[in-house]
């Protein structure tokens, strides 16, 4: 029964080999959010939790149940991970700052909680609202062990509110960041993923900059992998993606891809524009 209640977090990630914060959290089964390259729709928008996913019906996980983890890591498989304290990614699947969240508060209550605990999180989000919210800047405050990442993959809101519906802004985003980055001890950094050739690198140096004034001190980036598998993206979710590029993103990854099924860009495509980010990031002083 308590498992048809809650969902069930944290978990290791499908990338376990080669993630640095293998060990990822969410607070809830479902993202209030509708980004088209969401790699977590493709997967949740199939099989028998399909119908639940796609009508955004949603669960919390067990907040006394996570406690008990924590407090007790030997009785889970977690427990060598947190006993030495590793990071651990909260927002992996889901946003833990997202609409949900503002109407149920559960986050909130771990957040307390991990501080207490003293345990370092990395947050991966693009919500706003709560870097405005006293309880929320409270549970942050100061904190060191707590670093923030605000995804934003472009500066243009029209392809942003196109493919990332029912997502604040890029600029609603910014000034979040900028309001993270005078409370929140661990610091901020510029999320710039997925970066999708055609959306992201018409003004990707500009947002790197914009980040920079706004107090991040990192860039994290990682490029659009295709999901050819999922019918939801080919059906519904690629054509959005094509559009804002304007041009056809499937055709152009079977043609520079060398996989078959996931497909990752060659790195000769890709190389450039990590050369010229790592030069700016450098020039900025950015990790």
């Amino acid at each position: 029964m308590a498992g048809d209640r809650y969902y069930s977090s944290p978990r290791w990630s499908g990338e376990i080999t080669d993630c640095s914060m293998p060990m990822t959290f969410d607070t809830y089964s479902n993202c209030s959010y509708n980004c088209a390259y969401c790699f977590s729709s493709y997967q949740r928008g199939i099989g028998g939790a399909k119908e639940s996913y796609l009508s955004k019906s949603v669960r919390a996980v067990s907040v006394e149940a996570v406690k008990r983890i924590f407090q007790h890591p030997e009785s889970s498989q977690f427990g060598e991970y947190i006993k030495q304290k590793k990071v651990m990614q909260w927002g992996g699947l889901s946003d833990q700052f997202d609409e949900f969240e503002r109407s149920r508060g559960v986050t909130l209550e771990l957040l307390r909680f991990f501080r207490e605990i003293e345990y370092p999180i990395c947050f991966s989000t693009k919500a706003a609202w709560w870097t405005s919210d006293e309880r929320y800047i409270d549970a942050f405050r100061d904190y060191k062990w707590f670093n923030v990442k605000f995804s934003i993959i472009t500066l243009d809101a029209d392809k942003s509110k196109a493919v990332e519906r029912g997502c604040p802004s890029p600029l609603e985003r910014l000034a979040a960041m900028e309001r993270a980055a005078k409370f929140v001890g661990g610091g901020v950094t510029l999320r710039l993923r997925p970066f999708i050739i055609g959306i992201t690198n018409p003004s990707f140096k500009d947002l790197i900059r914009a980040a920079h004034n706004a107090g991040a001190t990192a860039v994290s980036t990682e490029f659009f992998c295709m999901e050819q598998r999922s019918p939801r993206g080919t059906n519904e979710c690629y054509p959005i993606i094509s559009q804002a590029c304007g041009f056809d993103v499937v055709g152009f990854y079977k043609r520079n891809s060398y996989s078959s099924g996931y497909l990752r860009l060659n790195r000769n495509i890709k190389r450039p524009y990590i050369d010229e980010m790592q030069a700016l990031s450098n020039e900025l002083g950015m990790r």
